[in-house]
């Protein structure tokens, strides 16, 4: 499968890096990185994570900095989509079944 990352995940990953770079430089970039590596067991596992309201929408937890990516799987068009990457802090975009 493709992994697609919308243009809302992506500035929220962006967001995610530029905080902590505001921290520390180089941590930035690892928090980052360690998404995106995450994110591509998706490639292989789309139904890995647990399914939301929304019957399209799954959530995964990503990497060890424990963000909550939330992503759609579509088996026909061979690609998953990450529509959001936010902090378990944060009011999630979706709920649990």
């Amino acid at each position: 499968m493709k992994l697609l990352i919308t243009p809302r995940a992506g500035r929220e990953l962006s967001d995610i890096a530029a905080y902590f770079k505001d921290v520390n430089p180089s941590v930035g970039q690892k928090v980052r990185d360690s998404i995106l590596e995450s994110l591509k067991t998706l490639e292989v596992f789309p139904f890995i994570g647990r399914r939301q309201s929304h019957s399209r929408v799954w959530k995964y937890i990503a990497g060890k900095y424990r963000y909550i990516a939330y992503y759609s799987p579509d088996i026909e068009k061979n690609e998953v989509r990450i529509l959001s990457i936010r902090h378990p802090a944060r009011a999630p975009r979706f709920t649990n079944r």
